[in-house]
């Protein structure tokens, strides 16, 4: 009875049937994003309330949308410095990360620097043992036999993560020689991450 706050207060309740969720969540900020887009007040929802038929439409279609899922990488800076300037294309982890092929990939640098200071596109992952992975991406990962035998040592698989459309932060353009990459005006604050699924792979 305190909602009501007083025993004489009228009240109503609400029969749901034929419940149905939405196939993806959508935020708050989004929700009242369509609201005000068709005409309607932006809401906290502190009770029940109205929705047009046209709002309702283009809130199911935005969840229908598959979330952008985000890989985040860590990676020591000799190799963020092979990555920028072009010279290397797959990054090697010793397992598959979660996130799938076409994810964005946030590249952070490693120990002393220790900052996010580039962008790409994960376009393949390729996985086999670490001698064909060799043979395939030696090249590719810009990294020396031994190297690769010391970070692969007792591994049974190798997985190479490709990487394509590499940006780097405007702030860090300055460190790199870009000839193959695009420097675009960004900063890590602007990647909201309540809004995407990031992946952390260290290994």
């Amino acid at each position: 009875m305190s909602h009501f706050k007083s025993p004489t207060a009228r009240a109503f309740s609400i029969e749901f049937t034929n419940t149905e969720l939405f196939p993806h969540p959508i935020k708050l900020d989004d929700v009242n994003d369509i609201f005000v887009k068709t005409g309607m007040k932006r809401q906290l929802f502190p009770s029940a309330i109205e929705i047009k038929p046209l709002a309702f439409e283009e809130m199911y279609l935005r969840s229908t949308k598959e979330p952008k899922a985000m890989l985040f990488l860590s990676i020591h800076p000799e190799f963020v410095r092979a990555i920028i300037e072009g010279r290397k294309t797959v990054e090697l982890r010793k397992r598959r990360p979660g996130a799938p092929i076409g994810s964005s990939v946030v590249i952070y640098a490693t120990t002393l620097q220790c900052q996010v200071v580039a962008t790409a596109t994960l376009s393949k992952i390729e996985i086999a043992s670490p001698r064909l992975l060799w043979k395939r991406v030696s090249r590719a990962a810009s990294v020396t036999k031994s190297q690769f035998d010391f970070y692969f040592h007792e591994s049974e698989l190798g997985v190479g993560l490709h990487l394509k459309s590499v940006k780097v932060f405007l702030e860090f353009q300055n460190h790199f020689r870009c000839e193959n990459s695009v420097k675009h005006k960004a900063n890590f604050s602007h990647l909201n991450n309540s809004d995407i699924w990031i992946v952390f792979s260290n290994n």
